[in-house]
């Protein structure tokens, strides 16, 4: 019980982040019908942001109640630090490619 309240209290500092991922794909979801491209890219993009938001700071507070040795928790940080910049990387690149990959050059002929 107290692992399990540990881990949904260090969901509370990520509340705010939680707040504006589900604002954006609630506005992805309305503007579906005039930009349904950016609108799939970005509720994709958002939808994996607010899985890692949630499931990172779980997996951190559920691995130091597990009383791995010292050495074994700074690889498992390791190995979830890379990962969770490695994802953010690749989700903000395909924010990015939704903001920016669909437009055209007004002054192209």
């Amino acid at each position: 019980m107290n692992m399990a309240f540990t881990a949904l209290s260090s969901l509370l500092p990520q509340l705010p982040i939680v707040g504006v991922i589900i604002t954006g794909i609630v506005i992805a979801l309305a503007r579906w019908g005039r930009h349904p491209r950016v609108s799939a890219l970005l509720v994709i993009a958002l939808a994996l942001e607010l899985a890692s938001v949630i499931i990172y700071p779980v997996l951190t507070t559920l691995l130091i109640g597990l009383g791995f040795s010292t050495s074994d928790m700074g690889t498992a940080f390791l190995v979830l630090g890379l990962s969770g910049g490695l994802l953010r990387a690749a989700l903000l690149g395909l924010i990015l490619w939704a903001a920016f990959g669909w437009r055209t050059n007004p002054h192209a002929q």
